[in-house]
């Protein structure tokens, strides 16, 4: 398990659909500041990438998405 999965006190993988509509379904990146997963966003059907922020020090997490036009 991650340090981002630890602090996050839930495990954060592929196959999880995150804010209603964000199917992950490869982790791509992770580091100290997050993890990057390639994505479904279930409502268009674009590829997309998303980051999941380490938390904070007020144990605040983030999630960012990205859709590149083609």
């Amino acid at each position: 398990m991650s340090d981002l999965e630890t602090l996050l006190d839930i495990e954060v993988k592929a196959g999880m659909v995150l804010a209603g509509r964000l199917k992950l379904e490869e982790k791509t990146a992770s580091g100290v500041f997050g993890e990057v997963y390639r994505a479904t966003d279930e409502s268009t059907g674009n590829q997309v990438a998303v980051k999941v922020s380490a938390p904070t020090d007020r144990g605040e997490a983030w999630l960012y998405y990205w859709h590149e036009e083609e």
